[in-house]
């Protein structure tokens, strides 16, 4: 027994639809293995997950994509069910928001926006759902037990095995655990604008990853841009401007610092992240112009990102080209 391609979902052979449906699961899984187990590439796993079971929802295949999301998810079971409870409700909201895109024929900004609603909206339900089981606040308990190991950093039996490895004397080393406590004390303040991203990406690339799939089984979806031609509306600048209008205000009055600040640094990141996403499209379009080969440009990205600091230079290249309009877009606004 073969694999077969996407094509043949619904081929009338009973032996190629069980292979497709063993593929889906093997698919759905290591979607499930990269969202836990991947460093920096969650986001891409939890995009991934919900695409097979989708497949086959929109195939007519319904009971093959239940079967394909409990069998894909099925393991995490025994490590956290309420969590792979939530998961299976994220691929099931996916799938049919997806059978209603297409047929209401609804916007990319729609599918996007409603992707990214459903993974927001898992994961308050999966905080919700484990307080009331456990009968306490989660988010509160995971705060302590982050700051209570936080303020024990300095007790870390890896941090005392590798103490030999620094050339500092201890009073270097104390001050600079110092710092290193005071950063790691504000990172929980910045989880809102973080979730944000983190759920952004994971909408965007579920879309992409869906439409890829979808087209190969002739559903259609309306197509995202061409990388090189993403464009923001100038009306965004609002954004970044808001961000560091609420960075600057607790400098003058100290009565506003911690909400504020909070709220500034949150809406920067966020913001950040559209500008850094848009000076990247800005740059890869520009390569393009040039007809440099693609290993080449991911060579330059990755030599930008690293060396230069994605922080600074790429979101600072998309905003220059809201007015610049480097890559000559025929925006009519």
């Amino acid at each position: 027994m073969s694999f077969k391609p996407f094509e043949n979902l619904n081929n009338e052979n009973e032996e190629s639809k069980k292979a497709n449906l063993l593929l889906m699961i093997f698919f759905t899984a290591i979607a499930l293995a990269a969202m836990i187990f991947v460093p920096f590439a969650g986001f891409a796993g939890l995009a991934f997950l919900p695409v097979p079971a989708t497949l086959l929802f929109l195939s007519n295949r319904y009971r093959d994509a239940i079967i394909c999301a409990v069998a894909g998810v099925l393991i995490l079971f025994v490590f956290n069910y309420v969590l792979a409870i939530m998961l299976l409700a994220v691929i099931c909201a996916v799938a049919i928001n997806y059978k209603y895109i297409i047929s209401s024929n609804k916007k990319l900004s729609y599918g996007l926006l409603t992707i990214f609603a459903s993974f927001a909206a898992a994961l308050l339900l999966f905080l919700l759902i484990d307080s009331v089981i456990l009968r306490q606040n989660v988010v509160r308990v995971m705060l302590t037990t982050y700051n209570g190991y936080v303020d024990n950093l300095n007790q870390d039996t890896l941090l005392k095995n590798y103490q030999s490895l620094f050339f500092s004397d201890s009073a270097q080393l104390s001050e600079a655990i110092g710092q290193t406590q005071g950063i790691l004390k504000y990172i929980p303040v910045l989880v809102p604008g973080f979730a944000i991203v983190f759920f952004g990406l994971s909408a965007i690339l579920n879309y992409c990853f869906s439409f890829m799939f979808l087209k190969k089984h002739n559903i259609k979806l309306e197509a995202m841009p061409l990388f090189k031609d993403w464009d923001l509306s100038w009306h965004y600048c609002w954004g970044v401007i808001a961000g560091i209008i609420f960075l600057i205000i607790p400098k003058f009055n100290p009565v506003y610092d911690g909400i504020i600040d909070a709220i500034g640094y949150n809406v920067t990141i966020i913001f950040g992240l559209l500008y850094m996403l848009l000076g990247t499209a800005v740059l890869w379009g520009l390569l393009d112009k040039f007809n440099v080969r693609v290993s080449v440009r991911v060579i330059i990205l990755v030599v930008v990102f690293l060396f230069f600091g994605f922080g600074a230079v790429l979101p600072l290249v998309g905003l220059i080209d809201i007015w610049a309009n480097f890559r000559k877009l025929g925006r009519g606004r």
